[in-house]
């Protein structure tokens, strides 16, 4: 192998190597920095028994893909899941259940409301959701309530690896998938 000696050498390299970097977060769609937005959300969940009366459906699942895209400037996520458990509602006899989430990764930039990140492939999650009405997608989908408070990213222990520090106090203490099995029963 030859060392490169001279400087006329050394820069076609570093731009080749910077060419190289740049193409591979093109393709990879890598985030380079976030843009969070902040606002009011229509409803506010301070508990259990609000979030399980207003789910149509009620699920735990697998993220198996997800695509981010725009509509009217806005930065929406397409996630595709397998339904592993259903805890309210009926099973939409799907063969993936789709998810629509505000946020996600478009052009390398990673957009968020209020710090929540958008779900990613082979991330488990229980979810709390109604049928998604409106223009931005054409197939069956469903939303997650309150954006980021019906979300629950659970861990290969078990643990609640909650999504925003914007949830209640009781949302919050919630902390595993069996106490959270416990509170959806008991509030069915």
């Amino acid at each position: 192998m030859k060392v490169v000696r001279s400087n006329q050498g050394k820069i076609t390299v570093l731009i080749l190597f910077c060419l190289l970097v740049v193409a591979t977060l093109k393709i990879m769609n890598a985030p380079v920095f976030t843009i969070n937005a902040t606002g009011e959300l229509s409803v506010f969940y301070d508990n259990m028994q609000e979030l399980c009366k207003d789910a149509d459906l009620i699920v735990e699942v697998e993220i198996t893909s997800g695509e981010s895209f725009k509509s009217d400037d806005v930065a929406f996520t397409l996630s595709t899941a397998n339904i592993s458990k259903v805890y309210k509602g009926t099973d939409p006899n799907l063969p993936n259940l789709k998810i629509l989430e505000t946020g996600g990764v478009v052009h390398n930039i990673q957009y968020t409301f209020e710090e929540n990140k958008v779900l990613k492939n082979n991330q488990r999650a229980v979810l709390f959701m109604k049928s998604y009405i409106g223009s931005v997608v054409e197939e069956e989908a469903f939303t997650i309530l309150g954006g980021y408070q019906g979300k629950f990213v659970i861990n290969e222990r078990g643990n609640i690896l909650h999504s925003n520090r914007h949830l209640s106090q009781q949302l919050k203490e919630i902390q595993h998938i069996s106490q959270l099995q416990k509170q959806i029963e008991s509030n069915r």
